[in-house]
């Protein structure tokens, strides 16, 4: 086993140096991947409707629903209000517990 940083292996090297210093985009990607796929209505809306008996219904499946089949837009703005808080609290969350930080000053 070669080590060429003050005895570090590959691992070391992979963890200590490489993922260090890509985790803010490792950290920024997870969290918008989570977004994205939270409000990804559409294909579950087109695909199944919501599926047999709201099996395959979500939250943004059901303000779709609500907004255009029961032409109730009051109570599917509400819920998406509702929405974006969660998200917002999620991503306050993810940060605090990835340690996130951001880098240097600029």
């Amino acid at each position: 086993m070669k080590r060429d940083i003050d005895g570090a292996n590959s691992f070391t090297k992979f963890t200590r140096i490489t993922l260090s210093f890509i985790k803010p985009v490792i950290i920024t990607t997870i969290l918008l991947r989570v977004i994205w796929i939270f409000n990804s209505a559409d294909l579950i809306y087109i695909m199944t409707g919501g599926g047999p008996r709201n099996s395959s219904a979500t939250l943004a499946t059901y303000i779709i629903q609500k907004a255009f089949t029961e032409m109730n837009f009051g109570q599917a703005s509400a819920i998406g209000v509702i929405f974006l808080f969660l998200l917002s609290i999620y991503t306050v969350v993810y940060f605090y517990f990835s340690k996130f930080q951001q880098a240097g000053n600029f």
